[in-house]
């Protein structure tokens, strides 16, 4: 719903005299003025409790494989779950060579055949990430259209695959990587919103709106 009233309400601040290259440089980001985005006033007319009419942003996009690859890469997860990857490869690495000196110290067999246990190992701690990286990935891309509705009391999602919608009661956690915003509960993605998607004159109340109710991590 759109409404002729300016974003935001008198009560909640003027953001309308930041410069938009202000705006941009606070971020981190630099708006592509060729990307397509789509976002517009909307108002809540199912807040019951608020005497006004709580006004939000409506933001429409599409998210793109290489985005959610460079998001996931950018993420504190990620990095720890490759460091943990590497130490554990060097242990099996040590452990190999152990086994090879013993075998050209004995030139027994058996010492051959317990090689390819840790050399199994190294496979697994590769592989293994490799494929629930690709999972997570094609999980996103089922659901990449997105429709949102950010209020400063909740989030109104509407995907491929339904409608939902996510308090922002700090029951969520937010973090922002790779110019996009996520909001996550319990270790899994429940929300992944691209910054190019938001007007730059609507970006410091988006993410103002969104680190405010949810617990920034």
């Amino acid at each position: 719903m759109k409404s002729k009233d300016p974003y935001p309400p008198a009560d909640v601040g003027d953001s309308s005299n930041l410069a938009e290259d202000d705006i941009c440089q606070d971020n981190n980001f630099k708006f592509n003025e060729d990307e397509a985005t789509d976002s517009e006033i909307v108002i809540d007319d199912e807040a019951e409790e608020y005497e006004e009419e709580t006004t939000g942003v409506k933001v429409k996009y599409t998210l793109k494989e290489d985005e959610i690859v460079n998001f996931i890469k950018s993420s504190f997860e990620y990095k720890k779950n490759s460091s943990i990857k590497k130490r554990h490869t060097l242990a099996q690495t040590i452990i190999c060579l152990l086994i090879a000196l013993v075998y050209f110290v004995t030139f027994a067999s058996y010492y051959l055949w317990l090689l390819i246990f840790p050399i199994c190992f190294v496979f697994l701690i590769w592989t293994i990430p490799a494929l629930n990286f690709r999972r997570v990935i094609s999980d996103i891309l089922r659901n990449k259209e997105f429709s949102v509705e950010i209020f400063p009391d909740k989030i109104d999602v509407v995907s491929e695959l339904g409608s939902r919608e996510i308090l922002l009661d700090g029951s969520y956690e937010c973090a922002e990587f790779g110019n996009m915003i996520l909001i996550s509960s319990n270790g899994r993605y429940d929300l992944i919103i691209p910054i190019r998607a938001i007007e730059p004159e609507f970006r410091a109340d988006v993410q103002a709106m969104i680190f405010a109710g949810a617990v920034p991590r």
